[in-house]
């Protein structure tokens, strides 16, 4: 089953196992320079990432970012995946079930960072924006407070534009991106009614207010295309 299946069936979104099959296409053709922003974060990573630490990904999905790390960081890194899909983490426990160091939990992100003891980098990568809006500062916060002095917190988000008018334009050149990698319009439509109340966005100025509140200083923007952002955050 393909993406264009999936959002075909109507009723609220869902990281279930129709989903899982065919995430990683839906991936590739629906985030802009995806391959760029996942090298990016990979190589950000392997500056700050300190011997013998975990690493974790919130939302690790079927962990193919945690794939890519391990094929440049090799220093007795414990790499940690955490999503609340149990579809996703099944997955993920099936393709890694042969490696000692790597480790799928499922937890439920509304109850803030799983206890994990000093990691020197965490990703969070198109993850906080499908948690509800109240419980994301607390999220941050927590990964604040669990990473090791130094480590770094790399956040990548679908933000709101500043105005009306640059949301309503980001919009339009986001869909035919999406339209050009081989979705139709009705298809976009109907995953965009799916997703609504599910994947809530915030303004970029409002996701860095969120990092300063936790306690973050150090703050810079990494990568950008229109209404996506990604940000690296130094304890």
């Amino acid at each position: 089953m393909n993406l264009i299946d999936t959002v075909k069936q109507d009723g609220k979104w869902e990281f279930n196992k129709d989903v899982a099959s065919c995430f990683d296409d839906m991936l590739s053709r629906s985030i802009p320079q995806y391959d760029v922003m996942r090298s990016l974060s990979s190589d950000l990573a392997y500056q700050y990432a300190t011997p013998n630490t975990p690493i974790v990904d919130v939302g690790c999905s079927k962990g193919g970012a945690i794939k890519e790390l391990m094929q440049t960081l090799n220093n007795g890194h414990t790499f940690i995946g955490i999503d609340c899909s149990m579809d996703m983490i099944q997955e993920a426990r099936s393709a890694f079930k042969d490696l000692e160091n790597v480790v799928f939990m499922y937890h439920d992100l509304r109850e803030g960072f799983p206890p994990v003891s000093s990691p020197s980098v965490i990703f969070s990568v198109l993850t906080l924006q499908f948690i509800p809006i109240e419980y994301r500062q607390k999220l941050i916060k927590d990964i604040y407070n669990s990473l090791r002095e130094g480590g770094a917190f790399i956040f990548v988000e679908k933000v709101l534009g500043n105005s009306a008018e640059h949301e309503e334009t980001y919009t339009k050149l986001y869909y035919q991106m999406k339209n050009k990698n081989g979705y139709s319009y009705e298809d976009i439509k109907r995953k965009r009614y799916n997703l609504e109340g599910v994947l809530v966005p915030s303004s970029a100025s409002w996701n860095e207010e969120m990092l300063k509140t936790a306690g973050f200083r150090k703050i810079d923007v990494f990568w950008k295309w229109l209404n996506f952002c990604g940000w690296i955050a130094i304890k």
